[in-house]
């Protein structure tokens, strides 16, 4: 796209003349910038503090989309409000880039973005969190290089060939890269430590995968029909893990409430996922004791940075 973008401003591109100006659902603003107009697409900036950009809202039993959800490419600026955004079902949307201050890609953030091709994200990004990419049918690739959380579903059915893993900790969560057809290869940094969760790349055309020798997968991480064999890595009891938490909110510039605390666990089970799942646990006593209610029109969002570290 031509023109110089600004990180604290988010613009919105389509291929056609919405304007002069809309509301998305979140009753945030954006104006044509005339200065980015060309012949082909059509460029809505805004460099106001914003709540959350919503096109379209992603919930478990409906969906909600604004008539103005068709938008080509998207560029989100750090005036986002916690790093949450949404763009469910945006079907039109062939391009993201992120901007933004906050650690992470949101729930559903993009599920359903049928013709997302690329991604651009900063390398303060750590996490993806579960539904992120859904669905992306044509997402062909992502960096990894410093995510270290991939959630639940988080790219089921996107358009993967091949994932490089090269990041020192990676916590792969339940069905994170389900039914991934086009699958037949990923490599990890031989150093990595980490767990892969059951059914991860569950329905992928993965044969063979070596594992980092502190890599702790279950029985059931590449499970059939796949028949992928797997070297390396460890199986078993025992996982020691240590959590913090910090970003609940707004911090001093205005864009997210801080608020620090770390903690220590070390759990133990019958096999990884059990050890897991009591760890996970202490986690969510841990967050209890911090209280956040983050309010936009469409509920309530409590919004936590948790940075896991795992090991065997």
């Amino acid at each position: 796209m031509a023109g110089i973008y600004y990180k604290n401003t988010t613009y919105i591109i389509y291929s056609e003349n919405i304007g002069p100006s809309f509301e998305d659902l979140a009753k945030n603003t954006y104006v044509l910038d005339q200065n980015f107009t060309d012949l082909t697409t059509y460029t809505y900036s805004n460099n106001e503090r914003l709540l959350v950009p919503t096109f379209g809202i992603f919930q478990r039993t409906f969906t909600e989309s604004s008539p103005y959800n068709n938008m080509i490419e998207v560029v989100l600026g750090d005036n986002i409000e916690a790093g949450i955004c949404k763009f469910y079902n945006c079907n039109e949307l062939e391009h993201v880039t992120i901007n933004y201050r906050n650690d992470r890609i949101s729930i559903g953030a993009f599920a359903e973005c049928q013709n997302l091709t690329s991604v651009t994200i900063p390398d303060t990004i750590r996490s993806i969190e579960q539904l992120a990419f859904y669905a992306c049918i044509s997402l062909p690739t992502f960096n990894f290089d410093n995510i270290t959380n991939i959630g639940i579903r988080a790219f089921q059915d996107c358009n993967f060939t091949s994932l490089t893993f090269n990041n020192n900790y990676y916590f792969i969560q339940n069905s994170a890269f389900l039914n991934i057809y086009k699958l037949t290869n990923i490599s990890f940094n031989q150093n990595c430590v980490g767990v892969i969760q059951n059914q991860a790349f569950l329905d992928t055309s993965l044969t063979s995968v070596s594992l980092p020798s502190n890599m702790i997968y279950t029985d059931n991480s590449f499970p059939p029909p796949s028949g992928c064999t797997v070297t390396g890595g460890k199986t078993g009891s025992g996982v020691v893990g240590t959590f913090t938490l910090s970003s609940v909110g707004t911090d001093a510039n205005g864009f997210a409430l801080t608020a620090s605390a770390s903690s220590t666990a070390t759990t133990t089970g019958n096999d990884v996922t059990s050890a897991l799942d009591a760890l996970l646990n202490n986690v969510n006593a841990f967050l209890k004791s911090i209280v956040y209610d983050f309010t936009q029109n469409n509920g309530d969002i409590t919004s936590y940075n948790i940075d896991l570290t795992i090991s065997r």
